[in-house]
């Protein structure tokens, strides 16, 4: 594979997880615009991680790089999505 498709399979990673940094130090500044943030954050997270798991479903039978099978990997992605989209609807719930 080229040096670029890697640059590209962690460079997402980085840029979901400073921007949902950024979310919770607004949210811990001003939880009433920082919810908008929060909410902006986990809806990348769980878009980018939705696109992910579809993917590694599609290549469920081929190996994966990782030490453990494509299954686990699978299993190990949609339980993240399933944070992710727990954490969404959590950020859009309304402060009191």
């Amino acid at each position: 594979m080229s040096d670029y498709h890697y640059f590209l399979a962690w460079f997402d990673d980085y840029m979901l997880g400073s921007f949902l940094l950024f979310a919770a130090w607004q949210a811990h500044k001003n939880i009433v615009t920082g919810q908008r943030f929060l909410a902006a954050g986990w809806g990348a997270a769980t878009a980018g991680l939705f696109l992910s798991f579809i993917g590694q479903l599609d290549r469920l039978a081929q190996p994966d790089p990782a030490p453990v099978s494509s299954v686990w990997v699978a299993a190990i992605k949609g339980g993240i999505l399933l944070f992710c989209v727990v954490n969404l609807v959590v950020s859009l719930k309304s402060e009191p």
